[in-house]
């Protein structure tokens, strides 16, 4: 028989081998929870809607709206213009009742149609033709001077075209000559074109400091980056944009030194951006994004079956409401102070106490103490309350990765951020984007509302 040293010995060693089974199965259940957790997806995560892998977007959540135009939307219907280039007057070809083709004309408008179209397209040669002078006064023979250098250029409207094709919509080099070669009957090289898209970067570049300089003292900065290639090297697109101006970044890093570089270590205005650690880094007001934090919530909640989740992405979908239903919106007013008095103190309630689960409880622990910048826009009717402006911005940048996989050369890389910074901000200026560019290669200035 056992002694009872021995079987205390043997005891100690089973709740020695108990624990360590318990922590091996706690070990083991985290390890297989990840699998067990619903797939992420553009509706409950950051992830693109080309990442899903059944290729079908995620059912919306009902609003409870009417289908078809929303009120406060603008809407946009194809207008006529009043100075036709060609008007063809219908007058009745043969009576409907007798067949007679004899009509009095009346001069009256009974209904107008109108077609659009281009005309013929075909090049504008300017030829200069240099000829010779004698000096009245001393007889020496003088020669016109040349306003170009090579014996056949290209004009302002070519380089416009070239820029804008290339930069915003992505057209190679090659499928460029093909287009000048069917539609305007002339041929130009690849390196020409390549020659012309460093002209136009060298001509913007003034006009791109100056966007930069805006940004840095403007009341609100939207800022993201995302992935790119540079010489066959990782590299990231940065972007700093508000509702009037757009200023793009090639970058091989995705840190702090990149936001120094651009605005500075600190910002007197108001940031918008998501929770990645560079951009909070920057010391202002910050306002983060309130479409990923609903995203993130909805995961954990698919997850988790988390009621914190839920109360969270509840109470943000209706502070959203609430901000999107006030045409002017004042928060000084008594009415809405009040309301945003008790919206924040229902968001305290939230935070009083830290949850359970894994997933919820990083979340929360992520989100402590930076309650007022999920709700910064209540009380400052300029800030947006997502960052989706960046990522609007981003979006023809990441287009362009996918269709020509990055740039040759750093140098590319930054003449396409000159040009896409002025046609993003052009734009957003409400400016007819070609014609602005041929009007700065012409030497007009451009000036900027910030």
């Amino acid at each position: 028989m056992m002694n009872n040293e021995q079987l205390e010995k043997e005891n100690k060693e089973l709740i020695a081998e108990i624990k360590r089974l318990r922590e091996e199965i706690k070990l083991l259940r985290e390890k297989l929870e990840k699998y067990e957790r619903p797939e992420k997806d553009s509706g409950n995560s950051s992830m693109p809607p080309s990442s899903d892998k059944n290729k079908k977007y995620p059912p919306r959540e009902r609003t409870g709206k009417k289908a078809g135009g929303q009120k406060g939307h603008k809407g946009n219907t194809k207008l006529m213009t009043d100075n036709p280039d060609e008007i063809i007057e219908l007058y009745p070809e043969k009576c409907t009742c007798c067949g007679e083709n004899h009509f009095i004309k009346k001069e009256k408008i009974l209904e107008k149609r109108q077609i659009f179209d281009i005309p013929e397209i075909k090049p504008f040669v300017v030829e200069y033709q240099q000829k010779a002078g004698i000096c009245t006064k001393c007889g020496s023979r003088n020669t016109g001077n040349f306003p170009v250098n090579a014996p056949v250029n290209f004009g302002t409207r070519i380089t416009g075209i070239i820029g804008y094709l290339n930069v915003q919509h992505h057209v190679s080099y090659g499928r460029l000559t093909d287009i000048f070669q069917d539609l305007l009957g002339f041929d130009i090289s690849k390196g020409s074109i390549g020659n012309k898209i460093n002209e136009l970067a060298k001509i913007l570049n003034p006009i791109y400091s100056e966007i930069q300089e805006e940004i840095k003292h403007s009341k609100v900065i939207g800022s993201d980056e995302t992935g790119s290639r540079i010489e066959g090297k990782n590299a990231f697109q940065w972007v700093f944009q508000n509702d009037l101006l757009s200023f793009f970044k090639s970058s091989d890093s995705r840190g702090f030194k990149v936001i120094e570089e651009t605005i500075g270590n600190k910002f007197n205005g108001f940031w918008v951006s998501d929770r990645f650690a560079a951009q909070l880094k920057v010391k202002s007001a910050h306002q983060l994004c309130l479409a990923h934090l609903l995203r993130e919530c909805k995961y954990i909640e698919q997850a988790e079956n988390s009621k914190w989740a839920r109360k969270l992405r509840k109470l943000l979908k209706n502070i959203i409401n609430f901000r999107k239903s006030k045409e002017n919106y004042d928060p000084f007013d008594p009415e809405t102070f009040r309301i945003i008095q008790k919206l924040k103190r229902v968001l305290s309630e939230i935070f009083s106490k830290i949850p359970s689960k894994n997933l919820e409880k990083k979340l929360f622990k992520g989100l402590m103490g930076r309650q007022n910048q999920l709700i910064l826009f209540l009380d400052n009717p300029d800030v947006p309350f997502d960052n989706n402006g960046s990522e609007r911005a981003l979006r023809n940048r990441v287009i362009k990765r996918k269709v020509s996989g990055g740039f040759r050369s750093f140098n590319g890389a930054v003449c396409h951020d000159i040009i896409a910074s002025v046609i993003d901000t052009v734009k957003k200026q409400g400016l007819n984007v070609f014609q602005t560019l041929c009007s700065i290669l012409n030497g007009n200035q451009l000036l900027l509302s910030s």
